[in-house]
């Protein structure tokens, strides 16, 4: 009577399993009651399981007061604490990083990088004024590239001169003192030195290591002591941290000790009896220059059974980075002004055979000088070391 009273049917055990099945689909769609349930569950089991517990942290910051929650919400990533003041975060990603503060200004640099660097920022203000006044992303970096460009073409001959005067300084006292030039100005210092000079240019005899009688070729140790002052002064001198260009060295680089380093400048500046500045342009020596790289070439191809330019080359680097690691460069008697010749490095110096400034004829090296090299070199070739442990042949 019951289920005939509210469907106008009689009740059957079918159509009241239907009736229970639909109530659950309603209670269903309504998560939220549900959840609720089982959340006050939950919240009575975990209050007579286990007692509650403090945040684990709470935010100090005055704008906030609510602890934060101790597990990330479902789905999501915990939160970036905001406990840092903005403030605070502001300094730090300001931090001073230069001299000047937190961006680098011209002012931090060095004078040549300096130099370098307003030189190219006036270059790109008068691309950018001359071609294009709002250069996209696309486009400002071949500007800023042309810009360097431009003043490396313009800058590039004041660092050329500067690598050479840095040579000429460094080693012109080893080429006064080594050749055994005189200072002073009486007659008989005048025509030593100036009957030095000339005999040291003759027949490129200052490419020996024995001036007198022409032997030892390209084993004076002038140009040693020149690599070592020039490229293997320290650990971090271009020598120890460019191998690509200095192990072995080169042929130009032998080449330029003898032409830049002094050797033949300094002994063309004591022609006149008395030591005056030659100027040492591009002009004047690059010839001179050129003519030590064909002489040398000369000297591998006659002695290439025996590779003695490649056994020489190797061993100027050997011995320059033996010298860094156990001696000071350079081994100078402050006091009588000379130069300790007992630890002095005997190593090839290229020849040049180039005549004074105002002959502008220049000799290289005779089949009859290079014939006497090899012979010398076979007569006595147990003397030629690879300069591992910063020895030197004699």
């Amino acid at each position: 009577m019951e289920g005939l009273c509210q469907t106008g049917f009689p009740s059957n055990p079918v159509s009241e399993r239907s009736h229970e099945l639909h109530h659950l689909r309603e209670n269903r769609a309504q998560p939220c009651n549900m959840n609720d349930g089982i959340a006050t569950g939950r919240t009575a089991i975990q209050h007579v399981v286990e007692p509650s517990r403090e945040p684990r942290h709470t935010s100090r910051h005055p704008r906030q007061d609510s602890p934060r929650s101790r597990l990330p919400d479902a789905g999501g990533k915990r939160r970036q604490s905001t406990s840092v003041d903005l403030e605070d975060l502001h300094l730090m990603q300001t931090a001073k990083i230069t001299p000047s503060g937190g961006r680098p200004r011209a002012k931090d640099l060095d004078d040549l990088s300096k130099e370098h660097t307003v030189h190219a920022i006036d270059e790109f203000r008068c691309l950018v004024s001359a071609k294009n006044l709002f250069p996209n992303h696309t486009e400002e970096g071949p500007l800023v590239h042309q810009s360097w460009d431009l003043t490396s073409e313009a800058l590039g001959e004041q660092l050329h001169h500067h690598l050479r005067g840095e040579m000429q300084t460094k080693i012109k006292p080893l080429t006064e003192v080594m050749y055994g030039f005189r200072s002073g100005h009486n007659k008989k210092t005048i025509a030593f030195n100036r009957k030095l000079a000339e005999d040291l240019k003759e027949g490129a005899r200052f490419a020996f290591k024995d001036v007198e009688n022409k032997k030892g070729l390209f084993k004076h140790p002038i140009l040693q002591k020149g690599c070592n002052a020039m490229w293997f002064a320290n650990r971090r001198d271009e020598g120890p941290s460019h191998p690509e260009y200095f192990n072995p060295l080169r042929l130009e680089t032998l080449a330029a000790l003898l032409t830049c380093a002094r050797t033949e400048n300094t002994i063309d500046e004591y022609l006149t009896g008395i030591r005056t500045d030659v100027p040492f342009t591009v002009n004047e020596y690059r010839c001179i220059y050129e003519t030590h790289i064909k002489s040398l070439q000369e000297f591998a191809a006659h002695t290439a059974k025996y590779q003695l330019l490649d056994k020489i080359l190797l061993r100027v680097h050997n011995v320059g980075r033996f010298h860094l690691e156990n001696a000071p460069c350079l081994l100078i008697d402050a006091d009588r002004h000379r130069i300790d010749t007992n630890s002095s490095e005997v190593f090839p110096d290229v020849h040049s055979g180039a005549q004074p400034i105002s002959a502008a004829p220049m000799s290289t090296l005779s089949k009859a000088v290079l014939d006497a090299a090899l012979k010398e070199y076979e007569e006595d070739s147990e003397t030629e070391t690879e300069g591992e442990d910063g020895d030197h042949s004699e």
